[in-house]
């Protein structure tokens, strides 16, 4: 089974829950991204709290390796902030 999330796509040997959470907290970012005003400037994506107190979700990456997969997957698209704003 391949599942299609934010244009990407995870077949049956990666569809782990963490893998399909992190492909969805993408294209959950690209989509805000693309409908934000050209002129704001986002601070972050993502932060960290102690392991011990994370309940959700636990993607196992830093968050400057979310940043990574969240700007490769943006050249990929060709997408870029605002692309989808309308005034």
């Amino acid at each position: 089974m391949v599942y299609q999330i934010g244009g990407l796509s995870v077949g049956a040997n990666n569809d782990s829950a963490g893998s399909f959470q992190l492909l969805a907290g993408l294209g959950q970012v690209l989509g805000v991204v693309s409908i934000l005003r050209p002129d704001l400037v986002l601070e972050r994506f993502v932060s960290q709290s102690p392991k011990e107190l994370l309940i959700a979700p636990d993607w196992g990456l830093k968050n400057y390796e979310f940043n990574h997969r969240v700007q490769k997957r943006m050249k990929e698209l060709g997408a870029y902030q605002g692309k989808k704003y309308e005034m």
